[in-house]
């Protein structure tokens, strides 16, 4: 009788071990689960601004050498050339593959070696008549990408001169 009495003893201190260990081993492994579905889904943003950034200074990168085509592709006469930069007012929207929902703007601003704008206009300055020489070009191109809320903007300017 005292074996029997024993095992009854013994069952009866263990009795309810388990619901606490396995209420345990559930919150633990549930904030464990929340924990690394945050750590991914800030992964997965990081990972689509990343994205975003890169296109946006490729969108910017393309327009400053759109720029730098129109200004100088034509022809290299400096009047010309001049005319054409403080012209310069490039606006689109691109819609290729890698660049789509980019906006992209670019414009152009001259100055001559004495640091006075340019002035295509008046042909002594270019005649050799007022000591300047060379038009200092520069190109600012601006791009916009992405969709709201994540939107992110990359400004290049690029320097010619002729």
């Amino acid at each position: 009788m005292s074996l029997r009495r024993n095992i009854l003893l013994s069952t009866k201190k263990q009795s309810g071990f388990l619901l606490p260990m396995a209420l345990f081993i559930i919150v633990v492994l549930g904030g464990m689960a929340i924990v690394i579905s945050k750590k991914v889904s800030q992964s997965t943003s990081s990972y689509i601004i990343d994205a975003i950034s890169t296109q946006t200074f490729f969108a910017a990168e393309s327009g400053a050498q759109a720029g730098l085509h129109e200004l100088f592709f034509v022809d290299t006469d400096r009047q010309l050339v001049d005319g054409r930069c403080e012209a310069m007012n490039i606006s689109h929207t691109l819609n290729v593959d890698g660049l789509r929902n980019c906006i992209v703007t670019v414009v152009c601003s001259c100055r001559y070696e004495d640091n006075s704008v340019c002035d295509d206009g008046n042909s002594a300055n270019y005649l050799g008549l007022n000591d300047i020489s060379n038009s200092f070009y520069t190109i600012d191109s601006r791009a916009q990408c992405g969709i709201d809320p994540i939107i992110s903007q990359h400004s290049i300017e690029v320097g010619a001169s002729l």
